[in-house]
């Protein structure tokens, strides 16, 4: 870490788009959102660009010095094909959803008529869809994901790069029910 704090840049300003995609495109590359591709919106999933592919990541530099890069959580930022993806973009695996917001227990999208789901286990096959997880709370998903590659670090004596993107706060906003229970519990007057 002392050399990569050496060697490396130090940000001691930065400017950060309000909205969620342009923003981790920041984060992930060091440059500003209209020159990371990602302007000053999210994208729908149809459209055919995503975060600009010509620039290289913060998990490709960390991989090139022996980290173990991971991603977890919502990516949203291009899914057009292959080479916007996680894995394409310096992450040795992915966890989580490819679109900007999921349902939070049954892991699908609704465009208008159509739902279908949304959740990828990039652990164990390239693209596979994780049906296995429906019922469970993403935020609790992530969480466990991120401990667990956590945990094999510190065992492995592997360095570990982790980009966690919980899908909350987006849409469509709900609560776990024993969440809204304790809460109700508290304040029985709330409508």
């Amino acid at each position: 870490m002392d050399k990569l704090v050496k060697n490396g840049t130090q940000f001691t300003q930065m400017y950060s788009s309000h909205r969620c995609s342009p923003s981790r495109a920041m984060a992930l590359t060091g440059r500003y959102a209209f020159r990371s591709g990602m302007g000053s919106f999210p994208i729908a999933r149809e459209v055919p660009f995503g975060m600009n592919t010509q620039d290289k990541t913060l998990p490709e530099y960390l991989k090139e010095v022996g980290y173990d890069t991971h991603a977890v959580g919502k990516w949203h930022l291009g899914v057009c094909n292959s080479s916007y993806l996680p894995t394409s973009r310096g992450f040795d695996t992915f966890y989580g959803h490819y679109s900007g917001a999921v349902d939070y227990r049954g892991h699908f999208i609704k465009r208008s008529k159509n739902f279908y789901h949304d959740f990828f286990d990039n652990t164990i096959e390239q693209h596979k869809l994780d049906l296995e997880s429906d019922g469970q709370w993403t935020t609790d998903l992530f969480r466990d994901r991120t401990i667990d590659i956590l945990k094999e670090a510190k065992r492995s004596k592997t360095p570990a790069y982790v980009y966690l993107a919980f899908n909350a706060p987006h849409e469509p906003t709900r609560a776990p029910a024993d969440l809204i229970a304790r809460i109700l519990e508290k304040h029985p007057n709330l409508p």
